[in-house]
């Protein structure tokens, strides 16, 4: 899979051919907005990108292409990719299943804090993504709970998807399966609350940035806010700095205080990978696991947000 090359065929389809419903997301990349199939009555998303030499979102549309022939259940379903006249204005569009909440929602409606039983059964759930997105020879580059997105509510929002694969970059050759190699000297890409410390320091991106993302999300979850999370700037820059230097600073103990060790010993252990190391996937779910069995928790195949009483009526406000 190469992502330099036009797609042989792109499935294109008139925004005509679609009623929109309303905007659901907005953000740098573009729009997303939720549209109905006039022929079918089939629920979709549309996400636009205005900028029409852009590449990230004919990048995202050949990363699904892809993951699709594998049939995966956290992959969503994509219908269409291509130039579409949207708002009278000629825009990359890419049509794929309108899912339900993101973890980010469902962590508001649960009052910022997910219980160790939940955030352990997100993490395991998370690892098996990233595992496969890293067996396909990419990394994703902006893990976050953003991106991380429930069912529509058809199997009661216990399904997790992984989405937005924009910033995805391959790791490998994909004739050679050679590594890339390390550089310095790049800028932040992601979202600076959950990227690596490496990221910070202009590294290039591997396995392992991905890796340390997700764990500064269940860390997330567990404590309810990040120690870095919320820190003024007078701009971006000086932002990014300051996230940096306590990332950098602060002590992994210091980062975990208060939360169950097992996350403290996850970072500790990803932080030390080397930049082209394959991670051990199965310590960190084992890891996880032992947690989960120790304390005796049940898995019962529900969450924190499932047991919420009016989640359907929480989830429209």
């Amino acid at each position: 899979m190469s992502f330099e090359d036009s797609p042989n065929k792109m499935e294109k389809k008139s925004s005509k051919n679609y009623v929109i419903v309303k905007k659901i997301a907005s953000g740098a990349f573009g729009e997303i907005h939720s549209a109905v199939e006039k022929e079918t009555g089939r629920k979709v998303a549309i996400k636009i990108e205005r900028k029409m030499d852009q590449k990230q979102l004919r990048n995202e549309y050949k990363v699904y292409k892809e993951f699709k022939k594998d049939n995966k259940p956290f992959i969503p379903n994509i219908y269409g990719y291509g130039t579409m006249v949207f708002e009278k204005q000629g825009a990359n569009g890419l049509i794929l299943d309108l899912l339900g909440p993101s973890l980010e929602t469902l962590f508001k409606i649960c009052s910022n804090r997910f219980s160790l039983k939940t955030v352990l059964k997100l993490g395991e759930n998370m690892v098996d993504i990233i595992e496969y997105i890293h067996s396909k020879g990419l990394i994703h580059r902006d893990i976050k709970p953003e991106n991380f997105v429930f069912d529509d509510g058809t199997q009661r929002y216990t399904r997790m998807f992984v989405v937005d694969f924009g910033l995805a970059k391959l790791y490998r050759n994909p004739d050679t399966f050679w590594h890339i190699p390390c550089c310095s000297g790049k800028s932040l890409t992601g979202t600076a609350r959950y990227a690596s410390l490496n990221c910070h320091l202009g590294l290039e991106q591997s396995r392992r940035d991905d890796l340390e993302s997700m764990v500064y999300c269940l860390i997330y979850f567990s404590k309810g806010k990040l120690p870095w999370q919320g820190v003024p700037g007078a701009n971006k820059q000086e932002k990014f700095a300051k996230i940096r230097k306590i990332k950098e600073t602060m002590p992994i103990n210091q980062i975990c205080e208060g939360i169950h060790p097992v996350f403290s010993k996850l970072l500790y252990y990803i932080r030390n990978l080397n930049f082209d190391e394959l991670p051990s996937y199965l310590y960190i779910k084992t890891a996880m696991k032992r947690v989960f069995l120790k304390e005796n928790l049940i898995d019962d195949g529900l969450y924190d947000w499932n047991y919420i009483k009016d989640l359907n009526l929480a989830l429209q406000n």
